[in-house]
C-alpha cells in the first residue's frame, strides 16, 4: 500500500504516458468513496477515463449540465446512476472514456463480469486504442483478486505502449502486495523512468519515495532521481541532502564507481545553487581530478562542471580563469555549454 494514499491523484498527464491530455483535479473524495466499497484496493483504481471527457470537453455533444450530473455521481460513487448515464448516451460518437466509464461503473457494483464482457466489446472498437481496455481489465481482475490475471493483462499493456506509465506502477503495487520487492521495484522504476523523462517530477518523488520507505532503503538509483527530481524543483537543501545519503550508501556498499563520482559532482553543483561558491569549486575540481582516473560515458559532467567553474570564477572577478573554464567546457561540448548556461540562468530568475 502507498504510503500516500492520494499517490494515485496528482497526475498531470493522463495516457501518452498516464495520452497527454492535461487535466487538473482532486480525489480526495473518491479515496475516500472507494475505501468505503472495498477498503485497501480501490485507492489504487481510481480510473480517470472519465475525466479525459473534461479534457476533451470541446470535442463532444454532451451538455455541460449532463456533464455536471455525471461528474456528481461519479464524485460520490453512485454507480447506478453512473450506468443509466452511460446507458443514456451515445458515447461511441461522443468521446471513448465514456464507454470504459460503464466498466468502471460495473466493477463499482461489483458486477465484474459484466464489466469484462463489455470491455471485451469494445474491442476493433475506432478510436479505443487496445492498451486502454487491457489496462482496464487489469484493473478489473485486480478487484476480483484475480491477481496472476491482472498481472498479465498490465504486462500485455506494457508491450502495447510501453510509454503507458499506469500498468507500471500497478504492478508495483501488485507485486509489493505479494512481498515481491525486486519485481515491485522494478516496475516502480519503470514508472519512475517515464516520469522523469517528461517532467513530473512530484511523481518522481512519489515512488522513489514507495520505494525507499518501504521496500528497499538501500536502492540507490532510486536516491539518484530523488536527489535529481528535488534539484530541479529548486529544493537544494533537500537535494544535498539526498546526495549525502547517496554517499553513505557508496561508503558502505559496493556501488559503481561512476555513481559516487557523479554524486561528487551533483553535490557541487547544489551547493553552488545554494550559493556557497567557494565550497562547490573545491568540490567541482575534486570531481574533474576523479575523471582523469576514471572516466565513464555514461555518467561524465565535465563539461557542466568547467561551466560552474566559469562562473564561479565570474563571481570572484576572476576573468581570465572564467574565460579558461568557459573555452574548455565549449570545447568538449558547446551545445551543452550553452543549454547549461541558459539554464542557471532560468534557475536564478526563480
Amino acid at each position: 500500500m502507498p504510503a500516500n494514499k492520494n499517490a494515485m491523484t496528482r497526475y498531470k498527464i493522463l495516457d501518452e504516458l498516464l495520452s497527454n491530455w492535461y487535466h487538473n483535479y482532486t480525489t480526495t473524495k473518491k479515496i475516500k468513496i472507494f475505501n468505503i466499497i472495498n477498503p485497501m484496493k480501490r485507492t489504487f483504481l481510481i480510473m480517470t477515463f472519465f475525466l479525459c471527457g473534461l479534457c476533451c470537453f470541446g470535442q463532444t455533444t454532451i451538455t455541460e449540465e449532463y456533464f455536471n450530473k455525471i461528474d456528481n455521481a461519479y464524485q460520490n460513487a453512485e454507480w447506478e446512476k453512473v450506468l443509466q448515464y452511460c446507458d443514456s448516451i451515445d458515447y461511441y460518437k461522443i468521446d471513448f472514456p465514456y464507454a470504459l466509464l460503464k466498466a468502471e461503473a460495473l466493477a463499482g457494483l461489483e458486477r465484474y463480469d459484466e464489466a469484462i464482457n463489455h470491455l471485451k466489446s469494445l474491442e476493433n472498437t475506432d478510436g479505443i486504442e487496445p492498451y486502454y481496455i487491457t489496462n482496464t481489465l487489469g484493473n478489473i481482475y485486480w478487484l476480483k483478486d484475480d491477481l496472476e490475471t491482472a498481472i498479465s493483462y498490465y504486462e500485455t499493456t506494457i508491450e502495447l505502449r510501453p510509454s503507458y506509465a499506469r500498468p507500471y506502477i500497478y504492478l508495483g503495487y501488485i507485486y509489493q502486495q505479494l512481498e515481491k520487492k525486486d519485481k515491485a521495484i522494478e516496475y516502480f522504476m519503470g514508472a519512475i523512468e517515464l516520469f522523469y523523462a517528461n517532467g513530473l517530477l512530484d511523481e518522481v518523488e512519489e515512488f522513489t519515495r514507495i520505494i525507499i520507505s518501504e521496500l528497499d532503503s538501500t536502492y540507490i538509483y532510486a536516491y539518484l532521481y530523488l536527489e535529481r527530481a528535488y534539484h530541479e524543483k529548486g529544493n537544494f537543501r533537500y537535494a544535498m541532502s539526498v546526495c549525502s545519503d547517496i554517499d553513505k550508501l557508496c561508503e558502505q556498499y559496493d556501488v559503481e564507481v561512476p555513481i559516487l563520482i557523479e554524486n561528487i559532482f551533483h553535490t557541487g553543483e547544489n551547493i553552488f545553487f545554494l550559493n556557497d561558491y567557494e565550497s562547490s569549486s573545491i568540490i567541482f575540481l575534486e570531481y574533474l581530478n576523479m575523471l582523469e582516473y576514471y572516466r565513464d560515458p555514461l555518467y561524465n559532467s565535465e563539461c557542466e562542471a568547467n561551466v560552474y567553474l566559469g562562473l564561479i570564477s565570474e563571481h570572484f572577478k576572476d576573468k581570465k580563469e572564467a574565460k579558461k573554464y568557459f573555452q574548455k567546457a565549449k570545447k568538449i561540448d558547446e551545445e551543452r555549454a550553452d543549454s547549461l548556461l541558459k539554464y542557471i540562468a532560468d534557475m536564478n530568475e526563480n
